[in-house]
This record gives structure tokens, C-alpha cells and sequence, in this order.
């Protein structure tokens, strides 16, 4: 029997989470309107759900109800229809709500509401951090949408980091780039920027020893830090890491077949002292070592810099400009195609 669930994903990269369910037998989805990065999906069960790479949450409908009018009363009235089965056998609840539009009450009188209804009709315990089951109670202008949440943390955090490097990139929007970049068995990827290794332990954890993983950074400590975090999840013996200038990729790497990456923004100082300078001869120097067609990924708030660095270069096709929300960074991703040939 089908079920209807709600995912979540990283803003402008709804088509990764598309090609994921595609792969998903008897699978289908729409739209969350009027929500960016929100798909309803329909599915046989959720375990395959859980497993995509590209999901932040997972969440089952239940039920789904107009309301009366935007009061508290209104929504306690029509919880006060519904069944939860999985309250039945669950020891201890939670109640978490997400409101939009304008309403006399806000999400924690929803959870309050919504908590003592379910617990007067059920006796289960209430536990707002060592819960059983996580009940979701929704409001969306004049409807009511009650679920299960199956995804207590978001999927997005998977990886596990011994040494962390300032705000690493989220595993999903990790998993987003690689997917963008097309890849073909044998290929050599390459992360200039590792930083703590998120892209290459992803690439590794998702795709395993298809591909070569190499991953390389200006600054020693980041390179051992991305070694020990490769450890820490299992696959330090699918990725190089190495001490390299992404300036000068020439000097450290023969060809390449792609480069996947997440630059520095220059935003922890809040200057974007040596920002173009450093785009411009990085791109140009990806130039240098990606084969004809090859791919270069790239995702960064520094659009400007971006084509300025990519004009310059003089050797690349855009395949793909995109705007992404990852976090509170807005930025834009580009998929570069070396010209000369698709490869």
C-alpha cells in the first residue's frame, strides 16, 4: 500500500532529490507548493526514503484537514478527530510544529495544544528529548497536516568530524555537487579546497571505489585534520589527501577528470581581501589540469567573482548556473564543462 510522506532538501537542489527518487520502484512525487526544497512523495515504504543522500527530513502524513477558522480552538477541535496508531505502542511522545500564515496562536501553543490532546486520548508519556515518537502537527494557512517524523536529525550531518573545520559543507549539498558533476566509473575527482574532507568522504560513503578521490588543501592542519575524519567514517583508504595551491594545481596534479568544490568565502572576516584574486587564478589553473570536457563544480556567494574568474579563464562552457540555500549561506553553483569536447 502507498504512503504519502513530506521531504526535505537544500534550496535550488530539488533535482538531485528528483534523480533519487527515480530510483525508488513505484515512486512518484509533486511539489510542495508553495515550498522551495519540500517534494511530497509518495511511496511504498519509507526505508528507501531514509536512505537517500540528498534528504534533510522525513516525515509520514497522516492526516490532512481544512480548519474552521485561524484559532487555537479550531486546530484542537480537529486533533480531536484524528487517530495516531503508532501512539499506541509508543512509551513516551513529542510534539514539534512548523505555521505559516497568519494565525491568532504560534507553533508552541500548537505543540502545547496538540501534546495534551494526544496524551489525554493515548496516556502516553510526554518526553521532549528522550522520545519514542515524534508526532508533527503542521499548519499551512487554513490546513492542518499531522505526521510521523522519522528523521529526529537531519540527515544532512551523517558524516562524523574529529577535527572540524569552520562550517564544513552539509553532507546532502556534498552529495548534490558530485551528483551535478556527472560522474563516469574510473574518473579522478578532485576537491582543491578540502578543508575537512567533506566532499571526498562523501564522494567515498556514497560511491565507493568507482571513482579516484583526491582531496587537497593550501594548509597542512586542514590536510590532517581531513585524513583523521576519514578514519573516523571508514575510508581513509579510498581518498588522497595532499598539501597543494589551488592556484598552482599544475605543480602537484597531472590531469584531472573533474573538480568538485566549495571555496573560501572570505566571509568569516567579513573582507574579501584577495577574494578575486584568488577565484580568478584558481579557475584559471583548473584550466590547466581538467582534461577536455571535463567538469569543474563549483559553489560559492561569490557570483561576481565567480564570472569574472570563469571570463577570464576563457575555457569553460556553463552547463548549469543555480542558485543554492545551504544553511544561511546563499550561493551559486556552477557546472563548468572544459571546452574542447564532452569526454
Amino acid at each position: 500500500m502507498m504512503k504519502k510522506y513530506w521531504l526535505t532538501c537544500d534550496p535550488g537542489l530539488e533535482m538531485v532529490l528528483e534523480s533519487e527518487l527515480a530510483q525508488i520502484e513505484g515512486c512518484s512525487w509533486e511539489p510542495f507548493v508553495p515550498f522551495r526544497a519540500k517534494l511530497w512523495v509518495a511511496a511504498p515504504a519509507v526505508e528507501p526514503l531514509l536512505r537517500l543522500r540528498s534528504v534533510h527530513h522525513v516525515a509520514e502524513l497522516l492526516h490532512r484537514v481544512p480548519l474552521e477558522d485561524d484559532t487555537l480552538e479550531s486546530v484542537t477541535a480537529a486533533l480531536q478527530g484524528l487517530s495516531v496508531p503508532q501512539m499506541e505502542t509508543a512509551r513516551s511522545f513529542r510534539v514539534s510544529s512548523s505555521r505559516w500564515g497568519n494565525h491568532a496562536y504560534g507553533s508552541m501553543d500548537v505543540m502545547r495544544e496538540a501534546g495534551a490532546v494526544l496524551w489525554r486520548r493515548y496516556g502516553t508519556r510526554v518526553d521532549l528529548h528522550q522520545f519514542d515518537l515524534e508526532i508533527r502537527v503542521d499548519i499551512h494557512q487554513n490546513e492542518m497536516m499531522v505526521g510521523i517524523q522519522h528523521t529526529p536529525k537531519s540527515l544532512a550531518y551523517r558524516i562524523k568530524y574529529k577535527f572540524i573545520h569552520q562550517t564544513p559543507l552539509k553532507s546532502t549539498a556534498a552529495f548534490g555537487l558530485l551528483t551535478l558533476a556527472e560522474l563516469q566509473p574510473g574518473e579522478t575527482i578532485l576537491d582543491p579546497f578540502c578543508g575537512g574532507g567533506t566532499l571526498p568522504i562523501e564522494g567515498a560513503l556514497a560511491f565507493g571505489d568507482r571513482f579516484r578521490w583526491v582531496g587537497s588543501d593550501l594548509f597542512m592542519d586542514n590536510v590532517e585534520g581531513a585524513r583523521l575524519n576519514a578514519v573516523e567514517n571508514g575510508v581513509e583508504e579510498l581518498i588522497e589527501f595532499v598539501q597543494a595551491d589551488a592556484r598552482d594545481l599544475r605543480a602537484t596534479f597531472g590531469q584531472v577528470d573533474v573538480i568538485v568544490t566549495d571555496p573560501p568565502y572570505g566571509l568569516k572576516s567579513g573582507k574579501n581581501v584577495g577574494m578575486a584574486t584568488l577565484y580568478e587564478k584558481f579557475i584559471a589553473s583548473a584550466g590547466e589540469v581538467l582534461r577536455l570536457g571535463g567538469r569543474l563544480v563549483i559553489l560559492s556567494p561569490r557570483k561576481a567573482v565567480m564570472l569574472k574568474g570563469i571570463q577570464r579563464a576563457g575555457c569553460f562552457r556553463v552547463r548549469l548556473e543555480k542558485l543554492v540555500e545551504t544553511g544561511p549561506i546563499k550561493g551559486t553553483l556552477f557546472v563548468l564543462v572544459r571546452m574542447g569536447g564532452e569526454g
